[in-house]
């Protein structure tokens, strides 16, 4: 089971998997697109929501206390 620190570690790992894509793809038209390394970031994307989704499913649920 994992806990709310993994999935947050997790999310950040895939926003920056995100954000590394979004910026090589925004790079100015003019320059020649590299694919493998489009496909690598786009992988790396992957990756990190696919574990981002594993770490929800798997996630402990919160216990309640009453006071």
């Amino acid at each position: 089971m994992s806990t709310l620190p993994d999935v947050k570690l997790a999310e950040k790992r895939m926003e920056a998997a995100r954000k590394a894509l979004f910026a090589y793809l925004e790079l100015p038209k003019q320059q020649e697109i590299d694919v493998k390394l489009r496909s690598h970031l786009a992988e790396n994307l992957q990756r990190a929501t696919d574990e981002y989704v594993e770490l929800i499913e798997s996630l402990e649920p919160a216990v309640k206390t009453t006071h």
